[in-house]
């Protein structure tokens, strides 16, 4: 149960319908648009042909999930993955190229159910801002996503699409590295 929130004139909000919309309207990403004219597209946008997935490939990213993590909306334990992987990734290699290669994701890996987590230390609780949406999703698509994130920064990387101040979301590039960057290009270092 959640106590009563506020919305954006102060009135307290009591019914969970209103709650739940004050809370996915505090917490969801904006719908700013993304500005890309400065930006040559023409050589980074091509018909992409997934190279078939190996299982070796399918091990690696099942042995890098977290096995304490909470279950996900499919009731999978990362535990369990963990401990059935080998004898599960080749099955799930061939799950995953048939989805690659068909360009159709199951309908149940689409599905998530959203918990709703208070912030600690946050002074008002009526604030929908002082709650954190956390998103159960299906530990199947979880692995499949994590496969194609990797192929997608190798590709990246290895096109050179993002721009050489692109910092966030880097591997081996962080906050420290922006702000050594910007401190050497106004002449501070």
């Amino acid at each position: 149960n959640i106590l009563p929130l506020k919305d954006k004139e102060g009135n307290l909000v009591h019914g969970k319908y209103q709650q739940a919309k004050l809370l996915f309207e505090g917490n969801s990403v904006t719908g700013v648009p993304i500005d890309l004219t400065d930006m040559d597209l023409s050589r980074h946008f091509c018909f992409v042909s997934y190279p078939e997935l190996k299982p070796a490939k399918v091990l690696a990213a099942i042995d890098w999930i977290q096995p304490k993590k909470v279950v996900g909306i499919d009731g999978i334990a990362n535990e369990t993955l963990n401990f059935l992987s080998p004898s599960l990734a080749p099955l799930l290699t061939e799950l995953y190229n048939e989805v690659l290669l068909t360009s159709s994701f199951p309908t149940p890996w689409k599905c998530a159910v959203t918990a709703i987590i208070r912030k600690q230390g946050k002074p008002d609780y009526t604030n929908p801002g002082a709650y954190q949406p956390i998103a159960l999703l299906s530990s199947m698509s979880k692995i499949l996503e994590l496969i194609i994130s990797r192929r997608l920064t190798a590709w990246v990387e290895g096109e050179r699409v993002l721009a050489g101040g692109h910092f966030g979301g880097r591997k081996d590039s962080g906050t420290e590295d922006a702000m050594y960057a910007l401190d050497h290009s106004l002449g501070q270092g």
